[in-house]
C-alpha cells in the first residue's frame, strides 16, 4: 500500500474539512466521501507484476450540485481521487512495486428512494500514473519506469443516511454509508527496463540499455464501500 504517512495527512485534511462546514447550510449540496476500493484487474498484464488479481486502494471524491436537472433529479458533478500498489514476486529473488494514483472528474445522478436510501449512477474520465519498480531481495539493484493511462470510470450503487441534522427537514448535515459498484476501462501503459543506479566511480561494470517490458493494463471492475458526509 502506499505509505501510511500521506493517508493520515489525506485523512486529517478531510476531517478538518468537515469540522469547518456549517452544520445548517440551506442545502445538502456538497459532499465529501472517504472509502475503500476493492478492485478486481481482469487483464492478463498484471500477471506479471503480482500473482493476485485483486487489490485494495484509498478512495475518496468532493462533489456539488448544480442548479440544473437531469431524469428528473439534480446533477453533481465531483472530483475524484484514488491510490494504492501492487504487490509482487517474481522467481522468490525479484520483488516488484507497481503505484497507482488515478484523478477523475465526472458527475452523479442521485434519485431519492425514501427511508433515507438513495440510488446513484456516474460517470467519470481521468488519467492515472503508474509507477513500476523491480529490486532484487537485498534491494542492491533495480530498474524502474513509469506512465500514464487514459481511464473512463463508470458505476452505480446506494447511499444509506446514518445520521441526519434534525433541524431541518431538508439540507443540512447528513452522514451515510455508500456501496458502489463499477468497472474502469484503462489504456494500456507501456513499461521500459531502465538502469536505476550508477556504479561507483572506479569500479568494473557492464554497459547496460533500457529494454522494452511491454504494456500492462490496469483496467478492472471495482467494489467501492465508503462514507459520505453531505452539508
Amino acid at each position: 500500500m502506499l505509505k501510511t504517512f500521506n493517508h493520515i495527512h489525506i485523512k486529517a485534511l478531510l476531517v478538518a474539512a468537515l469540522l469547518a462546514a456549517p452544520g445548517t447550510a440551506s442545502a445538502d449540496r456538497y459532499e465529501i466521501s472517504v472509502g475503500t476500493t476493492a478492485r478486481h484487474l481482469h487483464s492478463t498484464t498484471v500477471d506479471v507484476v503480482s500473482p493476485n488479481d485483486r487489490h485494495t486502494m484509498f478512495s475518496m471524491t468532493v462533489g456539488a450540485e448544480l442548479d440544473r436537472q437531469l431524469l428528473k433529479t439534480g446533477i453533481q458533478v465531483e472530483l475524484g481521487f484514488e491510490a494504492g500498489s501492487i504487490e509482487g514476486k517474481i522467481y522468490d529473488r525479484m520483488r516488484s512495486d507497481t503505484t497507482l494514483e488515478t484523478g477523475t472528474v465526472g458527475a452523479r445522478l442521485r434519485w431519492d428512494l425514501g427511508s433515507g436510501l438513495y440510488g446513484f449512477g456516474r460517470a467519470a474520465i481521468g488519467v492515472s500514473r503508474v509507477h513500476f519498480e523491480l529490486r532484487d531481495s537485498f534491494g542492491s539493484s533495480f530498474i524502474r519506469d513509469r506512465g500514464y493511462a487514459g481511464v473512463f470510470d463508470t458505476g452505480g450503487g446506494f447511499d444509506y443516511v446514518l445520521v441526519r441534522d434534525k433541524r431541518r427537514r431538508k439540507g443540512g448535515f447528513s452522514m451515510g454509508l455508500r456501496l458502489d459498484m463499477g468497472y474502469t476501462a484503462a489504456s494500456p501503459v507501456n513499461l521500459e527496463a531502465k538502469p536505476g543506479r550508477l556504479m561507483q566511480e572506479g569500479a568494473i561494470s557492464i554497459p547496460t540499455t533500457a529494454a522494452d517490458l511491454g504494456s500492462l493494463n490496469t483496467s478492472s471492475w471495482n467494489f467501492r464501500l465508503a462514507l459520505v458526509a453531505r452539508f
